[in-house]
C-alpha cells in the first residue's frame, strides 16, 4: 500500500496476532501505520478511528463522505467532457462501474452521467444492467436510461444482442410510463438494425 500513489498517504491498520508481530515495531516510526489484535466488529471499528486519529485523518462522516463523492463524480464529468485534453477519464471506468452499486441515489445518477461520456462497451452494459434493477426508484432508473441514451448518441450501439433484448422488454413491459418512455428513448438512440426495430414496433402494437 505504501508504494501505491493512491494509498501512500492513507492510514493503514494491520490486524496482528500478538505483540510479537513485526508490525508492532514498525508502527513506532510510521504515523500512518497502526495495529490491533481485535477480531470483533466493534473492536476493529474502534481501532480504525484510532488509526485515523494517529495519522491526522478526518473522522469518518457519512455527510462529508457524500459531499466528497458528489464532488468527485462532478469532476469526472468535467474531465470526460474535456475529451482527454486534461486527463483520460476512462482510467476511472472500473471504479465508476463499481460505484453504480452505491446506495446513495444521487451518487448513482452522477456516476451514470459520467459513464455516459466514456467510449466503452461495459459502460453501456453497466448502465443498462443497473437501470433494469427493480429495487431502484423510478427517478434513478430513468436517469440511468437517459445516460445510456447519451452514450449511444455519442458512441453508437455497444450492447450485445442479449442486452438489447432486455431493453426492448423494458420498453414493452416497464413498470411505469416514464420508465418505458426513457427506455424507448435509449432504444431509439441505439439505432438498432432494421429487423430488430421492426420486431419492436410489432410487439408494441400488440400491447
Amino acid at each position: 500500500a505504501g508504494q501505491n500513489p493512491k494509498l501512500a498517504g492513507a492510514a493503514r491498520l494491520v490486524i496482528v496476532g500478538s505483540a510479537a508481530s513485526p508490525y508492532e515495531a514498525m508502527k513506532q516510526n510510521d504515523p500512518l501505520l497502526s495495529t490491533t489484535t481485535a477480531r470483533d466488529a466493534q473492536g476493529v471499528r474502534t481501532a480504525m478511528e484510532e488509526a485515523r486519529a494517529k495519522a491526522g485523518a478526518l473522522k469518518s462522516d457519512p455527510v462529508i463522505a457524500t459531499e466528497y463523492a458528489t464532488r468527485a463524480a462532478q469532476l469526472l464529468q468535467r474531465l470526460a467532457i474535456s475529451r482527454g485534453q486534461v486527463m483520460d477519464v476512462a482510467a476511472a471506468r472500473q471504479s465508476l462501474l463499481m460505484s453504480l452499486e452505491d446506495t446513495r441515489p444521487e451518487i448513482v445518477k452522477l456516476v451514470g452521467e459520467s459513464l455516459a461520456l466514456i467510449d466503452a462497451p461495459d459502460a453501456q452494459a453497466g448502465l443498462l444492467t443497473k437501470a433494469l434493477s427493480p429495487e431502484l426508484s423510478d427517478d434513478v432508473r430513468i436517469s440511468l436510461l437517459k445516460s445510456l441514451s447519451t452514450s449511444a448518441k455519442f458512441f453508437g450501439n455497444k450492447l450485445d444482442t442479449a442486452a438489447t433484448e432486455q431493453l426492448m422488454k423494458l420498453v414493452a413491459d416497464g413498470p411505469s410510463l416514464e420508465i418505458r418512455a426513457a427506455a424507448a428513448e435509449a432504444q431509439g438512440a441505439l439505432n438498432l438494425p432494421a429487423d430488430q426495430a421492426k420486431r419492436l414496433i410489432i410487439e408494441q402494437m400488440r400491447v
